[in-house]
């Protein structure tokens, strides 16, 4: 959540508070096609994006002597188009009171894959078409189940350190 100093920046959204009869997400849940004609590129577009390359040297090597980093810059193609990812890093407050930078990474990406995983196969997604937006409900619990079934239970631990 942003903070900042009118309402507009405070307000926080909230998803629906009951599924929302949706065919675009009974489609997602169950899509299977052979004609690329009938569907869109956009999960392959979003799975392309190199977002989760950094390394802990690497992200190190882009941070200020306070800890800080600029948003850093990564060109990509996409089916031959030249792209640009631009990576604003998270600022995390340390035990110290002070602010340190922090790039996605691996750990990231596992938490993420485990997100999409619940909101597609265990059905705890809302899909909102009236605001194009989907929500997926889930714990800290079920992540770690996943995440656990991929060999990596550590992955969440180390991301929760992190936003302490």
């Amino acid at each position: 959540m942003r903070r900042g100093n009118n309402d507009e920046k405070n307000h926080q959204k909230k998803p629906p508070t009951k599924a929302i009869k949706s065919p675009q997400m009974d489609l997602f849940q169950q899509f299977v096609t052979n004609d690329p004609e009938s569907v869109s590129n956009t999960v392959e577009l979003w799975e392309s994006i190199p977002k989760y390359f950094f390394t802990p040297q690497q992200a190190e090597k882009l941070r200020t002597a306070e800890g800080l980093a600029k948003p850093y810059e990564q060109p990509y193609k996409f089916r031959g188009i030249d792209c640009t990812l631009s990576i604003q890093p998270a600022l995390l407050k340390q035990e110290d009171g002070n602010y340190k930078a922090f790039f996605p990474n691996v750990t990231e990406e596992l938490v993420e894959e485990a997100l999409k995983k619940i909101l597609t196969d265990q059905n705890f997604g809302i899909h909102d078409p009236a605001n194009t937006e989907t929500w997926v409900k889930f714990t800290l619990r079920m992540v770690q189940k996943e995440l656990k079934k991929w060999g990596k239970p550590a992955a969440l631990t180390r991301s929760s350190r992190l936003s302490r």
